[in-house]
């Protein structure tokens, strides 16, 4: 599954009001974060995502999860197809993040796309 890692990583409490949306445009498509929600223990954010490839949206919700490290992935019960424009929005919205917290990026599993997006 397309991921990515980010450290050091705050608690998912403290990282909810910092988080900012994202709308990008590029050759494969549109890409958009939107809305963020955690649940009531603190332990996961959904942040609602939306990608438009050759006319067709997909919406799905990405989900942020802190162990060692901040991981951002699809969310299993709304996993969509892991086109080139639902990788790109992970890469993009991990490297946004860690550029607003000062973490260190590393890409996992989308090393390609980050290196594109650098």
């Amino acid at each position: 599954m397309p991921h990515v890692k980010l450290s050091p990583a705050p608690e998912l409490p403290e990282l909810l009001p910092r988080l900012r949306t994202l709308s990008a445009r590029d050759e494969h498509g549109v890409q958009k974060v939107q809305r963020f929600f955690m649940d009531a223990g603190g332990t996961l954010i959904l942040a609602e995502a939306l990608v438009a490839e050759g006319g067709l949206p997909r919406h799905f919700f990405l989900a942020l999860s802190r162990r060692e490290s901040l991981v951002i992935r699809c969310y299993a019960s709304t996993d969509p197809e892991k086109t080139p424009a639902v990788k790109r929005l992970i890469a993009r919205f991990g490297m946004q993040l860690a550029a607003e917290l000062g973490s260190e990026l590393d890409p996992c599993n989308l090393a390609e796309e980050v290196e594109e997006l650098g």
